[in-house]
């Protein structure tokens, strides 16, 4: 159960005009408990952001936007709007954003917010700025009885429907997602996690025991003077009792200033040990990619040597293709007339050289005719007509050959071009893999600092452990006396029979206090033990491969009592080093984890959730997220993303819409569309 003052809040619907890419431009959101999901998807930069920054604008106006530089409006503005204003010679636009939404108490009774927020821009010398402050419209209705409401009550009471502490962990972004469950983030999920329960009204009541059992002390003081006469004893009563006071309250600032020194010393380790870890990772992706210009330079060789084997065998052909048709043609007439001789001798040798002619009527040139003598001398009788079919037949096999050889070339050539430019790709990742690497490993002075800072910090809590350990032996040793000077008093004087009451008093303040501790402490294992059991059965239904997974658990740190939230691996001690996915698929388990548990019906946002997941785990988190919570759930998905889980989460959208860029590009239409 939580201890928010409501129940439930629903998002209704949204206006926007001059906001993004969006001009006069109407929203409805789901508000159906049975059909939950209100489903937005469109390609990367037609507006899905602008809506998810708008919500945020318009509900929590101290929330600064987020990817914009400085904060500023003028980036939001619509580009189309700013032309048509600059081309009418009009200096001055408005920005609106209107949002109505209810929230339920308690007693399921309703109210209605209606908050319009406008921002003048004006423009000077060709620059759009932000005119004067934003101005707001809110009106609050219950029981059809309107107010309207001044922007600080406004930031009064959303404060209270909606505290700032935990807002970043329902309106999530999808690349800032797996960011916020690191380790040094932890903490405001734990403060998160304990506002949510009985534990900060425990910690008012163990804070304001002190100040009762003062009270008390004081009451008793006054009571014991009346008792007896002996000044000098009543005095070194209350001379011990501030002493005993005044060593607390410095154990207490010793104690959280340890607190804050341990935050420190941990923020500095999760530095180090980030930075560290990013050497190790940047290494083993510059040798994959060596590996990938190893395999690709062995391939640009196999294709390198297949055109030189093709141009060895074919290319005397290629350079010669005509000659030989019309050797060919020549071979095919005199065959026809019937003049070449059956019979190759030596007289035949002879008429050739003489005549210095081939059999097809080619002139011979010198070297030919010495070639001709030298087989002329060796050269037996035979047919030569089967010689001469040999010769035309494999001429006109290589011919056929030829064209296709030539597209054979010209495709591995083109291959290698292009593996030629991949390879230089490949080696400009490698030199900027190099580079990374360089910064984060070859920068002494920066790591020193660090680790000095480290040093300090170790330091100055041995420091400050002497000195908690010197402070408990100066109270001790004070409530020794104070109760050696009590005891003096009760036997010097008649008895005031007011004081053993509130001595009686005062002994069950402090053991009051000390059962509220306990059950505080309790309590907080009992959360701890509900989250862990929920993390675990929501983190292994939706991770990859859960039969290599044991459970999710959460470490407390002995010094600063802060958080870390770790899912273990079977037959592993130490928790793995998580990728950003992996990360991704933590935070979301752990979000549904406290929704579930603490039953809150607050809207869960998304923008652009899934793009570092698996096409897998996208499925089993569109199946499970409605099952696993009450409220409302508002998902801006990239069309890829929309392909993934649009089968896993149909049944459970009540609205769906596609944002679409129109044929101006400044300009998106948000549609509605039927998931099927």
């Amino acid at each position: 159960m939580t201890f928010l003052p409501y129940d439930k809040l629903q998002i209704k619907n949204i206006y926007l005009d001059n906001w993004g890419p969006f001009v006069d431009e109407q929203i409805l959101f789901s508000i159906d408990d049975s059909y939950q999901v209100t489903y937005f998807y469109g390609n990367n930069g037609s507006g899905k952001t602008s809506i998810f920054q708008a919500l945020k604008w318009c509900i929590f106006p101290n929330e600064p936007l987020v990817h914009l530089d400085k904060n500023e409006l003028k980036a939001i503005l619509n580009n189309t709007s700013k032309d048509l204003a600059e081309k009418s010679s009009k200096d001055k636009l408005t920005i609106t954003v209107k949002v109505e939404f209810d929230v339920y108490n308690k007693l399921k009774q309703i109210t209605n917010y209606e908050i319009t927020r406008k921002q003048d821009m004006e423009c000077i010398q060709g620059e759009w700025k932000e005119q004067n402050k934003s101005k707001f419209e809110i009106t609050k209705t219950i029981n059809k009885r309107p107010e309207t409401l001044t922007e600080i009550k406004y930031l009064q009471e959303i404060e209270r429907i909606f505290p700032s502490g935990f807002r970043q962990f329902f309106f999530l972004d999808g690349e800032r997602m797996a960011e916020n469950f690191r380790t040094k983030n932890m903490r405001n999920i734990q403060g998160m996690t304990q506002q949510l329960s009985e534990i900060p009204i425990l910690e008012k009541i163990y804070d304001g025991i002190p100040d009762f059992i003062s009270k008390l002390e004081n009451r008793l003081n006054r009571e014991r003077r009346e008792e007896v006469r002996n000044q000098k004893n009543v005095d070194a009563v209350e001379d011990f009792q501030k002493a005993v006071k005044d060593f607390q309250k410095q154990l207490d600032e010793k104690e959280k200033e340890k607190k804050t020194c341990a935050q420190r010393k941990n923020d500095i380790e999760d530095q180090i040990r980030d930075g560290l870890s990013i050497v190790p990772d940047l290494r083993d992706e510059r040798e994959k990619k060596l590996k990938d210009v190893s395999k690709l330079s062995a391939k640009i060789k196999d294709d390198k040597t297949d055109i030189t084997n093709s141009i060895r065998d074919y290319v005397p052909f290629i350079l010669l293709e005509d000659d030989i048709k019309s050797c060919l043609d020549d071979i095919e007439k005199k065959k026809q007339k019937g003049t070449f001789p059956q019979i190759l001798d030596k007289e035949l040798f002879e008429i050739i050289i003489k005549n210095g002619k081939c059999i097809c009527g080619k002139k011979l040139t010198d070297e030919d005719k010495e070639q001709l003598k030298k087989q002329m001398e060796t050269c037996p009788e035979h047919n030569v007509s089967t010689k001469i079919e040999n010769f035309v037949k494999d001429c006109k096999r290589i011919l056929k050959m030829i064209p296709h050889e030539k597209f054979n070339i010209y495709n591995v050539n083109n291959r290698i071009i292009n593996q030629n430019l991949e390879l230089n790709e490949l080696n400009r990742k490698i030199e900027t893999i190099e580079k990374q690497i360089a910064l984060n490993a070859t920068d002494p002075d920066e790591w020193m600092r660090k680790f000095k800072k480290y040093q300090d910090y170790n330091s100055d809590l041995r420091n400050l452990d002497n000195d908690i350990e010197g402070l408990q032996r100066k109270i001790k040793d004070s409530e020794e006396s104070l109760e050696f000077y009590i005891k003096k008093l009760e036997s010097s004087g008649e008895k005031n029979p007011k004081v053993p009451i509130i001595e009686k008093q005062i002994s069950i303040a402090k053991m009051m206090r000390e059962i509220v501790k306990k059950i505080r402490n309790r309590l907080d294992e009992e959360i701890i033990e509900k989250l862990q059991a929920k993390a675990s059965q929501f983190w292994l239904n939706l991770i990859q491969k859960p039969e290599h997974w044991k459970k999710v658990i959460i470490r407390i740190d002995k010094e600063s009592d802060d958080w870390r939230i770790e899912p273990l691996k079977k037959n592993m001690k130490d928790a793995p080093n998580l990728s950003q996915g992996e990360r991704h698929v933590l935070g979301t388990s752990f979000m549904t984890t406290l929704v579930n548990i603490f039953d809150i019906s607050y809207p869960l946002v998304f923008d652009s959730p899934f793009g570092k997941l698996d096409d897998i785990v996208d499925e089993k988190i569109g199946m499970n997220l409605p099952k696993w919570t009450k409220g409302q759930i508002i998902l801006f998905v990239t069309s890829k993303e929309h392909k993934s889980i649009k089968d896993s989460i149909k049944n459970k959208v009540g609205k769906a819409y596609r944002i679409i860029s129109t044929s101006d590009e400044n300009i998106s239409k948000v549609n509605p569309f039927e998931m099927n």
